[in-house]
């Protein structure tokens, strides 16, 4: 179900898109044609409607609001998907449902404190050889969020103090959560999640739209898992 993305094939990001983030998390989803396909987060109502332009055989969303979910009923036939309204921190999968062969999330799990509660909900949910493609602002820029350096400096305690940061303009919400990129590998791995494809960025993109950190760092990670 996956194929591996090299340096040409990456899209190119555009002025809707100045990171590259959407761009990426969309070719990472690769070919949707007759896939079951569920959204952990409804963060995107853009996300949606490739899913249904690209011939998905469903649509199911897990939004952690009533506003995320209108926005994303709004583009639904009701015979092709359906959106439900759930706490990510406490939400354990669908148990009457059948599998989805792909999970996607665009910037939503940093704002999950419990994230092994929900990765574990992922596996279950996933057919075997499903993927898990997800989005999220990258380590170093919720490093610096609330360091005692101030915006915009990282020290390495920063990095390695994991933990709730306070909400900001650019990581508005919930209060995001800091985790190394080792804890996300780890999780990952442990709930029986394979990673097959990992970017970070690429020199020459304008980071400068992104969450806030470090001025030359990156500014998100988008992550391909296979279920095991």
């Amino acid at each position: 179900m996956s194929s591996s993305i090299t340096e040409s094939d990456r899209p190119l990001p555009d002025a809707a898109d100045p990171t590259g983030e959407r761009a990426l998390l969309v070719a990472f989803l690769g070919d949707l044609r007759g896939r079951a396909v569920l959204d952990v987060g409804c963060g995107d109502p853009a996300l949606t409607a490739h899913v249904l332009r690209s011939g998905a055989h469903s649509y199911a969303g897990v939004a952690p609001d009533e506003e995320r979910a209108d926005a994303v009923r709004r583009l639904l036939d009701p015979g092709v998907g359906h959106v439900q309204v759930r706490d990510l921190n406490r939400w354990s999968g669908r148990d009457d449902s059948p599998r989805v062969d792909v999970v996607l999330s665009r910037y939503a799990l940093h704002q999950v404190r419990n994230l092994p509660r929900l990765l574990a909900a992922v596996q279950h949910d996933l057919v075997p050889g499903g993927r898990l493609v997800f989005s999220v602002p990258h380590p170093m820029a919720t490093a610096v969020v609330g360091s005692a350096h101030g915006r915009g400096w990282l020290r390495t305690a920063d990095y390695f103090r994991e933990g709730e940061r306070p909400a900001t303009d650019a990581l508005p919400g919930p209060p995001p959560v800091h985790r190394t990129l080792e804890t996300y590998l780890r999780e990952l791995r442990l709930c029986g999640l394979r990673l097959d494809e990992f970017s970070e960025g690429l020199a020459g993109m304008d980071h400068s739209a992104g969450p806030c950190g470090p001025g030359d760092g990156p500014r998100w990670a988008v992550f391909r898992c296979v279920r095991t």
